[in-house]
């Protein structure tokens, strides 16, 4: 997907899947996805090789495997959920861009990484205007080092009964 405006679908998924170490997508301004799904296996990792903004424009999900951001500010303007055995990890200048009234979802299982410096933090935003919910469900983990979270809806980070926040990346 090298050229810009060639992918544009209104409907169906791009998945991506298969067991081998690492895989990516080549993606390019002017292109962007209806439903994005990762479903790999559990060493597996995924990223965009691009540093162009990336949009869903329906819903991206985590099912197996680690997908990382790199430097990549990705847009979902439907609903993100990271499900058992999936990893999201927002990298340096990394974002996850939330639609209004959105959700994003960490399962049971999931993981949220946002692994950041103190010149370069990923952050969780919105797209534009308006608030999105942030769920970490039972069983779901979250850790962040030097990240910025911010215009969640007004229960901010819900970290539910029996969800886990991950300690290990902080460095203190």
């Amino acid at each position: 997907m090298n050229n810009p405006g060639i992918f544009q679908p209104t409907g169906g998924t791009f998945e991506i899947t298969g067991n081998n170490e690492n895989g990516f997508v080549y993606f390019n301004t002017g292109n962007y996805f209806h439903n994005f799904v990762v479903n790999r296996g559990p060493i597996a990792f995924s990223y965009f090789a691009t540093n162009d903004p990336v949009t869903i424009q329906n819903n991206f999900t985590i099912e197996n495997g680690m997908f990382r951001s790199g430097s990549v500010a990705i847009s979902v303007q439907g609903n993100a959920a990271i499900n058992s055995d999936g990893v999201l990890a927002l990298d340096g200048v990394g974002s996850l861009l939330m639609g209004d009234s959105r959700s994003l979802t960490i399962n049971n299982g999931g993981l949220l990484e946002l692994n950041g410096t103190i010149t370069e933090q990923p952050k969780i935003s919105r797209i534009s205007s308006g608030k999105y919910a942030f769920n970490v469900e039972s069983g779901g983990t979250i850790g962040a080092v030097y990240a910025l979270f911010e215009h969640m809806n007004t229960n901010g980070i819900n970290i539910k009964s029996g969800a886990i926040v991950d300690l290990s990346l902080i460095h203190i």
